[in-house]
């Protein structure tokens, strides 16, 4: 468990957590001036306005603070943007302490829009950077992890390139350690903790950073502890305990702090405890998990880790078989939960009870214990479906142990029942007695312990069952309609490919056959395109194998782009091709790379506006060709980039000519560029184009 966790709520209630948060929103507000001067006078006004305003407001009374922004928003006649955000930011702060985080983060996205669209970013880049932190905690906040880590590290990008002080840049190092801890991307979190310890020690040393710096470490050595780098998890544990001895120090005039460190302690020892475990040093983890305990079993200290320490001491005390300990810390865990719930802890706990009964053979205790644990666990693992196959494979671990040791018990009983048929008839007829009785009961417990087994393996087997029959719902419905529209593009297209052959034959000038020739060329290559479909709806009568072969990809794109020259022309649109400055030699299937030309460039006439120009760039790298195709079109909206590849995508729109997309031509192009170990990827903004990389390896065998 990490520190912040546990301290979270003791430092949330002191007055430093407020001036903390206070520090952070007001952040959003600061001096925004726009290019004119008169604005420049203008702000200076607004700037003691929204001062006076943010120090005279009540988070506690809730003024009606709104109206004076609305009065004077409505006597500006054109307000400037240092105003507009500044206004933003108020609406935000007071949202924030009325707990409305909805709101607060639909102004945050105003003041981030409010700064790019008066084109602030740059002259500005620090309150820029803190406007994206806030919007990466409500992203946190809110459990969507990628998102917050994705605006913590927009936000680190600005403060690192605007050298912003060496705090802003530790604690945004800190947020994104903490992102990739619940990302379980623990060596990452290990190096962006080492940086944030490196850049808030450069900052004042003040009580805040005192506690921050020693969470850091502690956080630190918790992701070595999970990379099962034991000794360097030590190293830092203990780097936080002298730092807590030594800095803690200096802050120990109010009994507040001293509470606050002591905890910290606890806090740490608890942890430090697990590496000791893991290196098999049980004593000493012993030690350290019983001073952790009556560190924060005190009132007013931290009693949930102390809560979960008792819990890691009764799981150490049942692993060196002290059943009378065990027993001890379970009443006491269960007095605690009984007080204040804890899911994890509760979940811990019941699943040694149910080791603990089956240890004792008492199954039916046992098989209660197992039914409240796995309830628990499901429904803990709605939110977190990794731990629930975790928990699966744990737990079927554990049961297959309990097996081995039944069975040697078993083993043991039997020869001491040898020993006794030698002492006489008689003692043989009691013996096969005690026998039958002896099975009748084992055969009862196995059916219970098999009953456990049994639903672990249902609970599985449904799951995949699930999964399953909804795959094969989507492939059905996608080779349904790919057949479809193969079969019924087929005949057309070939009727154009007859004619096209008949006509070309006869005697013209050549510019008309030249022209005829394109669409001879334009109608083979859409006839090869529905063989993909058929291909990829699984129609195994209608494919053909065509060998790959070395192919320099310069003249596939310039037969591409020659092909696509008339259809860019009817949008008053040129195709400005630059090839590589070598041979870019690949080891292709020809069509299927002329299609992945043609696709994406007529994307790009697509969604491009009349008079515009695509750009087709080819580039040898080291062991690759890299193309590229660029538009200035209407771009992808960044909800719609992650489902582009997909089969039959619904992230589909409409040309800017009013041409129909059937969300197929980007799918058969990531399936062209995987069926060549290659790979395909797209940077686009919204409104500001799009541009696709295709990296295809250079050729791998000899022609």
């Amino acid at each position: 468990m990490l520190i912040f966790t546990r301290l979270g709520w003791l430092w949330n209630t002191t007055v430093f957590g407020y001036i903390r948060a206070l520090a952070v929103l007001l952040t959003l507000p600061l001096l925004l001036l726009t290019s004119c001067s008169n604005d420049d006078k203008n702000d200076k006004a607004y700037a003691e306005f929204f001062d006076h305003l943010v120090s005279t407001y009540d988070k506690k009374g809730g003024h009606p603070f709104f109206e004076k922004i609305d009065s004077a928003y409505r006597s500006v006649p054109d307000p400037s943007g240092y105003f507009r955000f500044r206004a933003c930011g108020f609406h935000a702060l007071v949202y924030y302490y009325g707990d409305k985080q909805d709101s607060m983060q639909l102004y945050i996205d105003s003041c981030l829009h409010i700064l790019e669209q008066y084109h602030l970013t740059q002259k500005y880049s620090h309150e820029y950077a803190n406007t994206l932190n806030g919007k990466g905690d409500y992203f946190y906040n809110t459990g969507e992890i990628e998102k917050a880590f994705e605006y913590y590290s927009r936000s680190l990008t600005v403060s690192r390139a605007q050298h912003i002080d060496s705090c802003a840049i530790g604690n945004l190092s800190y947020h994104l350690g903490m992102v990739s801890y619940r990302q379980e991307k623990y060596q990452l979190a290990a190096g962006y903790f080492n940086e944030a310890f490196i850049e808030i020690s450069l900052c004042v040393h003040d009580s805040g950073n005192y506690y921050r710096l020693q969470e850091i470490l502690s956080d630190a050595a918790l992701a070595y502890v999970h990379l099962n780098k034991q000794d360097t998890a030590r190293i830092y544990f203990y780097k936080a305990l002298n730092f807590i001895d030594t800095e803690g120090s200096k802050y120990n005039d109010s009994r507040r702090f001293r509470i606050l460190s002591e905890t910290a302690r606890g806090v740490v020892l608890g942890n430090l405890a697990k590496t000791y475990i893991a290196t098999g040093a049980l004593d000493t983890a012993e030690q350290l998990l019983k001073q952790s305990i009556a560190i924060n079993s005190r009132p007013g200290y931290e009693n949930s880790d102390a809560k979960y320490t008792k819990m890691q001491l009764a799981e150490l005390y049942y692993k060196q078989g002290r059943t009378a300990d065990v027993n001890r810390l379970q009443h006491e865990i269960r007095v605690a939960l009984d007080t204040v719930p804890d899911k994890a802890v509760e979940l811990r706990w019941r699943r040694m009870q149910y080791q603990y009964y089956t240890s004792l053979k008492e199954f039916e205790t046992a098989n209660a214990f197992v039914q409240s644990y796995i309830g628990l666990r499901d429904s803990l693992d709605v939110a977190a479906k990794t731990l629930k196959k975790t928990d699966y494979a744990q737990l079927l671990k554990e049961m297959e142990t309990q097996n081995k040791v039944k069975l040697l018990v078993v083993d043991n009983e039997l020869k001491r029942l040898y020993l006794w048929i030698s002492f006489g008839l008689v003692a043989v007829i009691i013996v096969i007695m005690g026998l039958v009785y002896y099975n009748y009961k084992k055969t009862r417990k196995n059916i219970q312990v098999l009953t456990v087994l049994n639903n672990l393996v249902n609970v599985q087997k449904a799951d995949l069952e699930k999964v399953l029959a909804e795959l094969k719902l989507i492939n059905e419905d996608k080779d349904r309609i790919l057949r479809i529209v193969a079969h019924d593009l087929r005949t057309p297209i070939g009727a154009i490919m007859m004619i096209s052959s008949l006509i070309i034959d006869e005697e013209m000038d050549e510019a008309r056959k030249e022209e005829l020739d394109m669409i001879l060329k334009a109608s083979q290559s859409m006839l090869s395109l529905t063989e993909e479909l058929l291909e990829f709806s699984g129609n195994a009568s209608e494919r053909k194998d065509v060998p790959k072969e070395n192919i320099d990809a310069n003249e596939l794109a310039r037969q591409a782009v020659g092909l696509l020259y008339f259809k860019a022309a009817e949008k008053k649109q040129n195709i400005n091709l630059t090839v590589a400055d070598a041979p870019a030699i690949i080891y292709c299937y020809r069509e299927k790379i002329l299609r992945l030309f043609n696709n994406l460039i007529t994307n790009a006439i697509k969604f491009s506006a009349d008079n515009t120009v695509v750009h087709v760039t080819l580039k040898l790298g080291p062991g690759h060709v890299l193309i590229t195709v660029k538009d200035k079109g209407i771009g992808i909206p960044p909800a719609l980039q992650g489902r582009i590849f997909d089969s039959f995508t619904s992230a589909k729109r409409y040309g800017t000519a009013g041409e129909r997309s059937f969300g197929l031509g980007l799918s058969i192009c990531k399936q062209i560029v995987d069926a060549h170990n290659g790979r395909i990827w797209v940077e686009s903004k919204e409104g500001g184009g799009s541009t696709f990389f295709i990296e295809l390896p250079v050729g791998e065998r000899s022609a």
